[in-house]
């Protein structure tokens, strides 16, 4: 069994109800008995928490597929990490919508295709590109 969580979204607060150890152990959450803050909260880059909201509101619509991202945050060391969030609507209770969650690192997929990025358009190639695109 992978990485799961159940989490609480309340207006633009997500909290986490219940998760397993393996994902306390992707997460770096080691030793604590749960999270009450939004999982990915300082941790989480700005410009994700629309496009987090936003996967949740799809699920909340689509019960039979759920929704999927994959979000960038910093783990509790400063370093980037990548996430595959897998998200499923599970009821709704006075103003909290309740989810379960697949969470898979993907870190490694998401360096790899920024080194390709880099070997197909090196950047004096970018450089040149925008000069002669005057």
């Amino acid at each position: 069994l992978g990485a799961v969580a159940f989490y609480d979204v309340c207006g633009e607060r997500i909290s986490v109800m219940k998760y397993n150890e393996q994902y306390a152990a992707l997460l770096g959450n080691r030793g604590h008995a749960a999270e009450t803050e939004l999982v990915f909260g300082e941790q989480l880059y700005e410009e994700e928490s629309e496009r987090v909201f936003r996967m949740f509101d799809v699920a909340r619509h689509n019960r039979d597929a759920g929704s999927a991202l994959d979000v960038r945050r910093r783990r509790p060391d400063g370093a980037d990490m990548w996430l595959h969030l897998r998200v499923f609507f599970l009821y709704h209770r006075d103003e909290h919508s309740i989810f379960y969650s697949t969470v898979t690192d993907v870190t490694d997929a998401h360096r790899n295709d920024a080194a390709l990025s880099q070997q197909r358009y090196p950047r004096g190639l970018l450089s040149l590109q925008v000069r002669c695109g005057r």
